[in-house]
């Protein structure tokens, strides 16, 4: 009586959750039904949120749940963060689970996050990623890789929600940073936290900051740097020393 309960849960989710608060395109989505579990092939889903002005774009090349667990589990999934139709980034990675009712998302191997710039995109690389649609956070604590024309980064951890002027803030925790010289990419910084906002040049590291010029290096509480430029715009309690 439970299973049948919940299998008739299940398809009343379905419907809900594909039909009236998303879409389907020209992927031909089937569904496969046995003893323990349905599966979607080539499902394509729209997620929207009354208090968030962002909209959702789910595709994967399949999703299935068992009878005995509300998760779905998805096979390549690819999400789309759309604001006023236009793409904020886009994610994508091996495998993903998904509660509907708590709309989390929570994305695993080869987790690759593409953010646009104005000059080309910023590429984040990590193993695990945890998405809530509902608040619009993206976070994990797994160790993240960041690669631009610019620079790089290696950090363990990171946070990516908006702040109260409704623009998007990326937080980087445990923080080295790189960049791409004549002979190869090498360390050029580290601090305890680094932030960036979506569509500036401005890297902001805080906490035993350290950054290395042409002919000096610095240590500081908080360095404010244009990594387009490679020029500091500001710094707080800092110390200037000759390169050993």
């Amino acid at each position: 009586m439970k299973k049948t309960g919940f299998l008739l849960l299940s398809f009343l989710l379905i419907g809900i959750f594909l039909f009236r608060e998303g879409m389907f395109t020209n992927l031909d989505p089937t569904l496969t039904i046995n003893q323990n579990k349905f599966l979607l092939s080539n499902p394509n889903w729209v997620i929207t949120n009354k208090t968030s002005k962002h909209t959702y774009e789910l595709t994967s090349s399949q999703a299935s749940v068992n009878f005995s667990n509300e998760k779905f589990i998805i096979k390549k999934p690819f999400l789309n963060t759309l604001l006023e139709n236009k793409i904020e980034n886009s994610i994508s990675s091996d495998e993903a689970n998904l509660e509907l009712d708590k709309k989390k998302l929570v994305l695993k191997k080869k987790v690759h996050l593409q953010l646009p710039q104005t000059n080309g995109n910023i590429h984040l690389f990590t193993e695990l990623l945890n998405l809530d649609l509902r608040n619009n956070l993206v976070f994990t604590n797994y160790e993240v890789e960041l690669k631009s024309e610019d620079f790089g980064l290696i950090g363990e951890s990171l946070e990516l929600k908006e702040n109260l002027k409704g623009e998007t803030l990326i937080t980087f925790k445990g923080v080295n940073l790189i960049r791409k010289e004549k002979n190869g990419y090498e360390k050029f910084g580290s601090a305890d936290a680094v932030f960036l906002k979506e569509g500036s040049n401005i890297l902001i590291l805080q906490g035993s900051a350290k950054l290395k010029l042409e002919s000096m290096n610095m240590i500081a509480d908080e360095i404010k740097y244009n990594y387009k430029t490679r020029v500091i715009i500001n710094s707080k309690n800092s110390t200037l020393f000759g390169k050993s």
